[in-house]
């Protein structure tokens, strides 16, 4: 995946709460408010566990916090689905490819109806 950096709404969900970071932070179970300032700044990457915690606390899903970095990778698993399905479409039928292209199928059309 790409490396370039996208914009997050962290910052905008904590300020709807009206949390400071250092009490965000707390709220993580962290005592390091530059933390928070590095993930809403995008210059660190939160940890699986620090999106689940923003996920939690804001009550939103992921996707809502990271809707730039969700659209992008979305757009690469299309594009890479429509690779695999062409390929799997050339070889030889049996059960197992049957049901991987279908299985593709309905991915590439739910992609299409959320990009």
């Amino acid at each position: 995946m790409n490396s370039y950096k996208f914009n997050n709404y962290l910052k905008l969900y904590r300020r709807r709460t009206s949390l400071s970071q250092k009490e965000l932070v707390f709220l993580f179970g962290s005592h390091n408010p530059a933390k928070i300032s590095r993930y809403e700044n995008m210059s660190r990457a939160p940890s699986l566990e620090a999106l689940l915690c923003y996920s939690i606390i804001f009550s939103v899903p992921l996707q809502s916090l990271f809707m730039d970095q969700c659209r992008e990778v979305k757009k690469q698993v299309k594009e890479k689905a429509l690779a695999l399905l062409d390929n799997l479409s050339s070889k030889p039928s049996s059960p197992v490819t049957a049901r991987k292209i279908t299985f593709l199928e309905e991915l590439i059309n739910q992609l299409e109806t959320i990009i």
